[in-house]
């Protein structure tokens, strides 16, 4: 089961599209191709729609530059109802093809809930994140998207969306993802795609006949790469002179106004001035997100197992899963 991650816009259409042409399954109906991208989406139609609802839900934006966002949509990753809904319309499926790909630029957002899906089908997941440079990436959001972003928030929330996916795909690190770079992919697309496919184990790949190679190079089309602008050519994604920007001097700036932050600014005080550098809200901080109350088992009908997978979930793979298991067994006795 090969989901293809990435922000818009950063090649996941082409890296799905030469997925179905070399044998790959991309379920029905798909999401038809425009003007910009006339090629092709290779996107589900029912995975866009599932997406675009839960977002709604969680309220948050497919372009969504906010770290926290990844703990609204962590949240309803972990529910029964949705998680039973993906694997029962992942497993009809399956019955097409034996190795499916599923695509969608907000697909980042609910790895956790995919990942289940698949184990629950009894497929093994992989993942191969789609990487291009940011200026590209901007730049052909707001040409071809109408996207109104500034070209900071663009940038932020394809830095959001790349940490996050490097961090959620880790447990596969090794067989199981790959990162594959846009360029590459356009440059020598046959050798691009042994590897993700000798990688991750994907067979259609692997045994591909001449007829579907040559599919696949009349679909490549290199000039389809109309924003070729990198980080080389432009330095910086917004304009600014640094001499006309309020300027600002101390001993030792903190970032993060959380209780690790206000810990090394009470430290650094003691040796000379300091200033701490936090969002707009001294309560936006996971120290603040963390006094919401204390969760165990405490139910019947709840079990020391469940608990530990849903917080390990909902952690997004931000959790060390020691301690995990150890409050997930002791948090007990010590509420009680």
């Amino acid at each position: 089961m090969l989901f293809v991650a990435g922000a818009g816009r950063s090649g996941t259409s082409t890296m799905a599209g030469l997925m179905q042409i070399l044998g790959l399954h991309v379920p029905r109906p798909e999401v038809p191709a425009d003007a910009s991208n006339p090629k092709g989406f290779s996107e589900p139609q029912w995975v866009v729609d599932h997406h675009d609802r839960l977002l709604a839900e969680a309220n948050v934006q497919v372009s969504d530059a906010r770290p926290e966002a990844w703990f609204e949509t962590g949240r309803i990753s972990t529910r029964e109802p949705e998680r039973i809904a993906t694997s029962q319309w992942l497993e009809g499926h399956f019955a097409v093809n034996s190795e499916l790909v599923v695509k969608d630029p907000r697909l980042s957002w609910f790895l956790g809930l995919w990942r289940v899906a698949a184990i629950r089908t009894g497929v093994r997941p992989v993942f191969a994140t789609m990487l291009r440079p940011p200026a590209e990436v901007v730049g052909s959001k707001q040409l071809y998207y109408a996207n109104k972003l500034g070209s900071a928030h663009l940038t932020a929330s394809w830095l959001n969306m790349l940490l996050h996916t490097e961090r959620a795909t880790r447990a596969e690190a090794g067989a199981g993802r790959v990162f594959v770079r846009y360029g590459d992919l356009l440059e020598d697309w046959t050798r691009t795609t042994m590897r993700v496919g000798e990688t991750l184990d994907l067979q259609h790949v692997l045994h591909a006949d001449s007829e579907r190679i040559r599919d696949g190079h009349r679909f490549v089309d290199p000039s389809l790469r109309r924003m070729g602008q990198s980080l080389d050519e432009r330095r910086y994604l917004i304009p600014f002179r640094s001499g006309l920007l309020p300027q600002m001097f101390t001993g030792t700036l903190v970032i993060g106004g959380g209780v690790a932050g206000a810990s090394a600014a009470l430290a650094a005080a003691e040796h000379g001035e300091v200033i701490v550098l936090c969002k707009d809200d001294t309560q936006l901080s996971n120290t603040a997100w963390a006094q919401g109350g204390i969760a165990a088992v405490m139910a019947e009908d709840d079990s020391f197992g469940s608990h530990e997978a849903d917080t390990l979930e909902v952690g997004g793979g931000l959790c060390d899963a020691d301690v995990v298991l150890h409050a997930a067994i002791f948090g007990q006795a010590v509420l009680l």
